[in-house]
C-alpha cells in the first residue's frame, strides 16, 4: 500500500468516526 492511499484511507475513517460521534451527541441534545 502506498503512502497516499494510507493517508486518504485514514482521512476517510477519521471523517466517518467524527460524523458518528456528532450524531451520537446530537441525539443527546434536549
Amino acid at each position: 500500500m502506498s503512502q497516499e492511499n494510507e493517508i486518504s484511507f485514514f482521512k476517510s475513517k477519521t471523517i466517518i468516526l467524527i460524523f458518528r460521534v456528532v450524531m451520537e451527541l446530537w441525539d443527546l441534545l434536549p
